[in-house]
């Protein structure tokens, strides 16, 4: 067995006297401490080799970071980009669908689907404007001297002393109440409607006959 220069022994029965600094012997067998020696390099080369991966580990952070920020700032560019470019169609979207169907039901009788609308008796004429004029502005003669209200804000809201309101509309369009409770002539028809073409001519007339 071949041991360090630095190593001091004597032997003496096959057992160590002296034993060299930094080791562990074993008096009953006779053993040196050579595996302790062979532990601390096999330590010392786990470390070196811990420590290199960590600088590997390190290096390829400095690589990488760079790149990711790059791609964050792309991205956010590109978010940017495509929100700006999309305002335009947003400002040129189409009137809602509640108004194209109570435009349809009051300027022709039909909703946008084609369907007639009915009343409970027979009525004098097929759509709303035919009585009370495209613009709403009425004034037409009836037959028994009636003539057809004005729809247009001002003369629902404005000049009433008990405004109409959107659903106050919704009555006299399907029961003939006005807004002060009364009966509306019996001229006017008492249209037979879903609530949701109800809901749709009547927020057309309220807000667009002006």
């Amino acid at each position: 067995m071949t041991l360090g220069p630095n190593t001091r022994r004597a032997v003496a029965g096959g057992h160590f006297h002296r034993a060299p600094r930094g080791f562990a012997l074993s008096a009953s067998n006779g053993k040196s401490g050579l595996e302790f020696e062979s532990g601390c390099a096999s330590r010392r080369r786990d470390i070196r080799a811990l420590r290199k991966l960590a600088d590997m580990r390190k290096q390829l952070l400095r690589t990488r970071l760079p790149i990711v920020i790059g791609l964050i700032v792309a991205t956010g560019c590109s978010t940017s980009h495509t929100n700006t470019t999309a305002s335009p169609a947003t400002t040129a979207s189409p009137p809602p669908a509640s108004t194209t169907n109570g435009r349809s039901i009051f300027q022709t009788g039909k909703d946008v689907s084609g369907v007639q609308i009915v009343a409970r008796e027979p009525p004098l004429f097929r759509s709303c404007a035919a009585c009370h004029r495209a613009d709403g502005s009425g004034g037409v003669h009836l037959p028994g001297g009636a003539v057809s209200a004005d729809l247009r804000h001002a003369a629902l809201v404005t000049n009433q002393k008990q405004p109409y309101t959107i659903a106050l509309l919704e009555r006299a369009i399907s029961t003939g109440i006005d807004n002060t409770g009364a009966s509306l002539s019996p001229v006017m028809p008492r249209w037979k409607l879903s609530k949701q073409d109800l809901q749709a001519v009547a927020h057309y007339v309220f807000t667009e006959l002006k």
